[in-house]
């Protein structure tokens, strides 16, 4: 990883570390779905200095700041939960490619490790 830029060097995590750094939501779903199991073993962990790639737009604001919850009886309702579940499923996603990164060749190799952390 490079530490001034806080990005993956190229081949640094293969295509997991692509996919983290894709800000574009559309390309980090192309580069996920073109991901192969198993993965390469042989990739460096980086630093966990890294935040994943997010959307320029919209711009992330405090929850406090939000309209209170919808009522699920309405249309506005259902549409805000599965907002909310959309920005779950996304972080899920850039969990995931970041345990990829910083656990290169897990659970392959010493599955126990995987806890230590």
């Amino acid at each position: 990883m490079d530490e001034i830029s806080g990005k993956h060097q190229a081949g640094s995590c293969g295509g997991a570390g692509a996919a983290f750094d894709a800000m574009d939501s559309d390309q980090k779903v192309a580069l996920v779905r073109a991901l192969r199991w198993p993965l390469s073993a042989s990739a460096g962990a980086r630093s966990c200095l890294t935040t994943p790639g997010r959307p320029v737009r919209p711009l992330l604001v405090d929850p406090k700041n939000l309209p209170r919850r919808r009522a699920l009886t309405t249309v506005a309702g259902r549409f805000a939960l599965l907002h909310a579940l959309t920005h779950i499923e996304f972080n899920a996603i850039n969990l995931a490619l970041d345990a990829i990164c910083r656990f290169p060749g897990l659970p392959d190799s010493k599955p126990e490790e995987a806890c230590l952390d």
